[in-house]
């Protein structure tokens, strides 16, 4: 019988739950004031986009090429720390750059 190889699909799909919560909660703590009142706007939307996938970008790139020889149990949690760290430092970055 031919086993598939799912540990990848596995890694992908807990980023992303993992990038979309910790957007949830930035969200919660500096748009809502620490509600979620700001889901009903349309416009805050865009920004929440934006900050996902640039956590979710980041946690790849942690996860696919600064840890690509990794092997342990520790490399979800390694990704999912150092690329939302990397994610929001490069939103804030870009925010914060006179062009």
């Amino acid at each position: 019988m031919i086993k598939a190889n799912t540990q990848g699909k596995e890694n992908i799909v807990i980023l992303v739950l993992s990038a979309l919560l910790i957007t949830i909660f930035l969200f919660f703590i500096d748009e809502g004031y620490y509600n979620f009142k700001w889901m009903a706007n349309v416009g805050n939307w865009i920004p929440f986009v934006v900050y996902a996938v640039a956590i979710l970008a980041g946690q790849l790139l942690v996860s696919k090429f600064l840890l690509r020889n990794f092997k342990g149990s520790a490399k979800t949690p390694i990704s999912i720390i150092g690329g939302a760290i990397i994610g929001v430092l490069f939103v804030i970055s870009v925010i914060f750059t006179n062009w």
